[in-house]
C-alpha cells in the first residue's frame, strides 16, 4: 500500500516530461534554439530556454540535458534561394527573346528607312545630270558640270558610308556603286580648268551610270513595295463631299425683290 503513491508520482513525472517535450516541439517554439532540462534534489524535472535561470549547482551536473528545438526556414535558406534562382532563370530566359524581337524590328525599320533614303538620292541624282544631255559642249558648260559634280560629293559620301554598315545585300550594292562613282568625282574635282572635251567625257561617264541607277531604283522600289509596313498602310477611302445645295432662300428673296420693284 505504501508503494502505490510512489508509483503514481513516477507515472506523473513521466507524463509531465512527455507533455513538456510535446509542448516545446510545437511550431510555436520552432524558433527556440535550445531547451535545458534538469532534476532537482526532490526529483522534480525543470525546463528552461535561458541558461542563466538554471541554478548554479545544476549547471555542471552531468545529468543536465540540452534539447535543441526546431528552427524555421529562413528567407535565405537553400530551398528559398533555389526557388528564387529558378524564377530568375525563367525571367532571364524570357527577356532575351523579347529583346531579340525588338532589335529585329528596329533593324528592319532602319533598313526600310535606309532604302527610302537611297531611293530618293538616286532619283534626284538622275534628274541632276539629265539636263546636261541638251548642253552644247563648251568650256563654260564644262565648268558648270564640274561644279555640279563637286557639290554632290558630300551627300554621296555620307550615304555611301551609312549604307556600307547595313546587313542588307541590296544596300551594300548601292554603297559599292556610290564609292566607285566617288572615285570619278574626285578626279573631276581636281580639274581646275575643264575643257570642252572634258565635258564630253564626263557627260558620257554620267550617262553610263544612269543605267546602273535605274536598275538600283527598280530593286529598291520593289523591296519597299513588298515591305509589310508599306503594304499594310493602305489609303483610307475619303468620303465624297456632297455638293452644297443652292441657296433657295437667296433666289426667293431676289424674285420677291424683282416683283416688288417691277424688274431691273
Amino acid at each position: 500500500m505504501k508503494q502505490k503513491p510512489l508509483l503514481d508520482i513516477g507515472l506523473l513525472q513521466v507524463f509531465v516530461v512527455l507533455g513538456v517535450l510535446v509542448f516545446f516541439s510545437c511550431p510555436g517554439f520552432a524558433g527556440v534554439s535550445s531547451i535545458y532540462k534538469w532534476k532537482d534534489e526532490q526529483g522534480k524535472v525543470h525546463f528552461t530556454d535561458d541558461p542563466l535561470k538554471i541554478p548554479r549547482q545544476y549547471r555542471s551536473d552531468p545529468n543536465l540535458e540540452k534539447i535543441r528545438g526546431l528552427r524555421p526556414s529562413k528567407p535565405g535558406s537553400k530551398k528559398t534561394t533555389a526557388r528564387a534562382g529558378a524564377d530568375n532563370t525563367a525571367k532571364d530566359q524570357d527577356e532575351p527573346g523579347e529583346k531579340t524581337d525588338e532589335s529585329d524590328k528596329e533593324n528592319k525599320e532602319k533598313q526600310l528607312a535606309d532604302m527610302q533614303a537611297a531611293l530618293n538620292f538616286l532619283k534626284s541624282d538622275v534628274q541632276r545630270y539629265k539636263k546636261y544631255d541638251d548642253f552644247v559642249p563648251q568650256h563654260r558648260h564644262a565648268v558648270v558640270l564640274r561644279d555640279e559634280i563637286v557639290n554632290g560629293i558630300p551627300a554621296k559620301e555620307a550615304l555611301a558610308k551609312k549604307l556600307g554598315k547595313s546587313d542588307s545585300a541590296l544596300l551594300k550594292q548601292v554603297s559599292d556603286y556610290l564609292k566607285t562613282s566617288l572615285q570619278k568625282d574626285y578626279e573631276a574635282k581636281k580639274r581646275e580648268h575643264p575643257r570642252r572635251l572634258i565635258f564630253i567625257s564626263e557627260r558620257t561617264r554620267l550617262n553610263g551610270e544612269q543605267s546602273i541607277k535605274s536598275s538600283l531604283i527598280k530593286k529598291l522600289s520593289a523591296q519597299l513595295a513588298s515591305a509589310p509596313d508599306k503594304t499594310s498602310q493602305k489609303a483610307k477611302p475619303q468620303k465624297a463631299q456632297t455638293p452644297p445645295e443652292p441657296a433657295k432662300d437667296l433666289e426667293q428673296d431676289a424674285s420677291n425683290t424683282t416683283r416688288k420693284y417691277g424688274g431691273y
